[in-house]
């Protein structure tokens, strides 16, 4: 996937990685959700967000949150539709366009949402 630039390669690839690997999880992820949740528990926490979270809440966290949002919304928006725009020009694709989320198999990796494009884009 990090070297291919066919675009029905990188579906194809995407797919049978989550198939393979998606429909075994559930289960699995169940038991470790509940295993994470007993553990949160037994420390005296209600579940294991409250756990995870309880290093950063603060009474104006969801206020500090959406304030940090909107700073850094617009050059999120900005870099999407830039990214958005180099893929289409690539691919000259419909499925990439300004009404959907750009196609994680176009990535390059399995496990980053968004990294640095290639030398080509």
């Amino acid at each position: 996937m990090s070297t291919s630039r066919n675009y029905d390669e990188l579906k194809s690839l995407w797919v049978q990685w989550r198939d393979a690997t998606g429909k075994k999880m559930p289960e699995l992820y169940s038991k470790y959700v509940n295993l994470l949740n007993e553990a949160a528990k037994q420390n005296g926490y209600h579940d294991a967000g409250e756990m995870w979270r309880q290093p950063y809440e603060s009474d104006l966290m969801p206020l500090e949150f959406w304030a940090l949002w909107g700073q850094i919304r617009p050059l999120y928006e900005q870099v999407h539709a830039y990214v958005r725009k180099r893929l289409k020009d690539f691919y000259k694709r419909d499925e990439i366009n300004g009404k959907t989320s750009i196609p994680c198999h176009l990535f390059g990796n399995m496990w980053v949402s968004l990294t640095i494009m290639p030398q080509e884009f």
